[in-house]
């Protein structure tokens, strides 16, 4: 059972497309994503067979690079 091996969470928070993804058009922003990978880690990144759920792994490598500060989200409007 994997979660009894996880550290505990301590602080939790949400994070919004708006936030980390601006507003920028979709395709787009995938290729900042990839352009902000290095090779090595460019080589592990694994699609699924199905291509219309590619969007799903850029979008969670777009969260780790924002929290990780390596990506800033572009065009984001006030509400």
């Amino acid at each position: 059972m994997l979660g009894g091996a996880l550290a505990p969470v301590a602080n939790r928070r949400s994070v919004y497309p708006r936030d980390w993804k601006g507003t920028l058009n979709a395709d787009a922003f995938i290729e900042r994503i990839k352009q902000r990978l290095d090779a090595a880690e460019h080589l592990r990144v694994e699609l699924p067979a199905t291509h219309n759920l590619h969007h799903n792994v850029w979008d969670a490598i777009g969260i780790g690079l924002h929290a990780l500060g390596r990506l800033s989200p572009r065009r984001v409007f006030p509400r």
